[in-house]
Order: structure tokens, then C-alpha cells, then sequence
């Protein structure tokens, strides 16, 4: 049973029933009736996406190796000349870790800091990356401001000693001109995952590789600038949002992603990854006899298809090995079996390293 309500002037009737619920009358209030049933409808339908969207976020990024693999380091970090570096252990000689493009340190996490055993390792942010960001340079960041930024930082932690340079994508690329720099203090490079391109033209097509998102933010247009600027105003939302478009990243990596500047990016971009003229790094490393390997996931579209294969042709001193699962987070997502190389356990025959096939690699379960 309903009791009748009186219309106030210029309304419609409402009714309202025995349990006390309000119902609008006439025509206009069945319009609001459902009106109201659409708005509820599509504001549950908006809900039960974004839980579907989380939903889905939270399953890839729970199943990702590259973050089920991943702890972030709890060594202690300095700044070494303009270089935040995280340093553990001791010893005469080191080993120095360069991480690539848009990323950090942090990129290789705790399971690394094993290799300091007996050695010093140090694994600092490259020049206009990570916590070394804001770190002047009056040079700008091509290659030589890369090369002299890590020649502070070695005299800084007093890197005299024996050292061991290994780095993955543009890291890579300064592992080997660096070595080259300093050919008389280095034993031998691990170069991961290794932009070495012929031409910018080349660099920018393998990098298209990449992903559509990388394809369009990579190289220097008015979308890529205009996003940079907007990251260096909102790097806090750009870091969260880094985040949501990257799930197979551990979180604190792909937020620390956004620390850089466009100056920083675009000159390391074309001037370390796209056009840095490694081929001349690499053969003045044969010609001091300074063992290269180079290692890369076959599952990579950034390296170029047989081009680590030629050089080991080519060179005496490089040699090339490849997982044949991994793509280009090849540190992030198989770590133990980067360790493998990167601990020097690798028999040296006739000042040539013998790299251990893949199946002799640890397991990639």
C-alpha cells in the first residue's frame, strides 16, 4: 500500500510506499527513474573496469619475471664526483655495472651485490639519470660528458685497482668506450643486451623494436618533448603512471624511470645509443687484448640480428653468447644467469675467455 504525498507547485507527484521509499510520478519522474538507473549503470560499469584493469595490472605484474626476480638493494649509495653510486665490498680491484637509457641503479637489484665478494663493486646513476639527475654538466650529456662523469666517479671511490666494466643497452655502449678509455687499468667487459649500430638510421629502426610506446617516445618529436616537459613538472604522477604502463617492471624501477631531463635523454639517446662510433672502442679493446663478451636474449628486437656472432668472427678477444628466452630486460629477468658471467668464472684459455654455452648456464626456470 502507498500513501499519496501533495505535489509542491510546479512538481510532479510522488508517491511513497509503505517502506517509506520515495517514488517521483508522472512522466518526468519516470524519466528520473531512468536516468538515474544510467548513471548508476555506467558508474558500475566504470568501477567494474578499473577493477578488471587493476585486476589484469596486478596479474601481469605479479607473474612477470623480471619482477619475481627482483629486490631492490639495501647497500648504501654516495655521491661519487657527480655520480649517485651504490658501493659494496672491498678489495684492490672492481667491478663498475652501467645500467641503460631511462633507467637506474636500481636496475640492477639486490641479487647483484653478491658479485662484490672479494671486490668492490659499484653501480653508480649514469650522468642526468636517476639520483644523479640534477648533477651539472656544463658539457652536456653526449659521450665524452658520459666518459668523464665515470672517470670522477673512479677517482672518487679510488678505482686504481684491477676493473671489470659491464653494462646492459646504452650502459653497454659506455662499458666499452670506457674501457677504452682506461685500457691499461680494465681486464675485460661483459657488454648485455648492446646497441651497436652501424648508422642513426639503423639505431632508430631496431629501436622502433621497442614497443609502439617506445617507438613514439624514443626518438626526438613534438609528442616526445612535450611529454618530457610534463614529466619533469608532475614527476611524482609520471612515476605512478611510468608504473601502469609498464607492469613486467618492479615498481621503483619503472618510477625512477622518469628521472632525467630532455637535454639528458635526447643527447645520450643520439649520441650514445643511436651514433657513438663503438666500432672504434671495440678495436682498440682487441688491440690491447682486453676479452669483450657480449651477451643478449635471442627474444631481443634492440641488438642487431648476428651482429655479436661477426665480431666474435672478427675479434680473437670478443666472444658472444645468448639466452634464448630472454629479451631485453635480460638483467632484470635472469639474473643468475647473468651473475654467471659477471663473476669471472669463466676459464680463460690463451687470454681468451670460454663463455659457457646456454644449457651449461644456470637453470631459467
Amino acid at each position: 500500500m502507498s500513501r499519496y504525498v501533495p505535489p509542491s507547485p510546479g512538481s510532479s507527484p510522488e508517491t511513497v510506499d509503505s517502506a517509506g521509499t520515495c517514488r517521483s510520478g508522472g512522466e518526468e519522474g519516470r524519466r528520473d527513474v531512468v536516468e538515474t538507473a544510467g548513471v548508476l549503470t555506467a558508474g558500475s560499469r566504470t568501477a567494474i573496469s578499473g577493477v578488471v584493469v587493476a585486476g589484469g595490472w596486478a596479474a601481469r605484474h605479479a607473474a612477470a619475471p623480471t619482477v619475481r626476480r627482483w629486490r631492490r638493494s639495501t647497500a648504501p649509495t654516495l655521491m661519487a664526483g657527480r655520480l649517485q653510486t651504490r658501493l659494496v665490498g672491498s678489495g684492490a680491484s672492481a667491478l663498475v655495472m652501467l645500467h641503460g637509457i631511462v633507467g637506474c641503479g636500481d636496475y640492477y637489484g639486490a641479487s647483484y651485490d653478491t658479485l662484490a665478494e672479494g671486490r668492490r663493486l659499484a653501480v653508480p646513476d649514469l650522468l642526468g639519470f636517476g639520483d644523479s639527475y640534477r648533477s651539472p654538466s656544463p658539457s652536456g650529456h653526449g659521450l665524452d660528458a658520459h666518459l668523464d662523469a665515470l672517470d670522477e666517479m673512479a677517482i672518487a671511490l679510488q678505482l686504481t685497482g684491477p676493473l671489470t666494466v659491464a653494462g646492459h643497452s646504452m650502459g653497454a655502449v659506455l662499458a666499452l668506450h670506457w674501457a677504452a678509455r682506461r685500457q691499461a687499468q680494465v681486464e675485460r667487459v661483459i657488454a648485455m643486451s648492446a646497441p651497436l649500430y652501424l648508422s642513426p638510421a639503423e639505431g632508430s629502426a631496431h629501436v622502433s623494436g621497442l614497443g609502439r610506446l617506445e617507438a613514439t617516445m624514443a626518438l626526438d618529436t613534438p609528442i616526445s618533448r612535450a611529454t618530457c616537459a610534463w614529466m619533469c613538472r608532475h614527476r611524482t604522477t609520471a612515476g605512478w603512471l611510468a608504473a601502469g604502463l609498464k607492469p613486467h617492471l618492479p615498481v621503483p624501477v619503472a618510477r625512477r624511470g622518469v628521472l632525467h631531463t630532455w637535454p639528458a635523454y635526447l643527447a645520450s639517446m643520439e649520441h650514445v645509443v643511436l651514433d657513438s662510433q663503438w666500432p672504434t672502442a671495440m678495436s682498440t679493446l682487441a688491440a690491447a687484448g682486453i676479452p669483450v663478451l657480449l651477451a643478449a636474449g635471442d627474444r631481443d628486437p634492440v641488438p642487431v640480428t648476428g651482429r655479436a656472432a661477426q665480431l666474435a668472427r672478427q675479434y680473437p678477444t670478443v666472444t658472444s653468447v645468448s639466452h634464448p628466452t630472454a629479451d631485453h630486460d635480460l638483467p632484470l629477468a635472469e639474473p643468475d644467469w647473468c651473475r654467471l658471467l659477471l663473476r669471472g668464472g669463466l676459464a680463460q684459455s690463451q687470454g681468451r675467455p670460454s663463455v659457457p654455452l646456454v644449457e651449461d648456464a644456470p637453470p631459467l626456470a
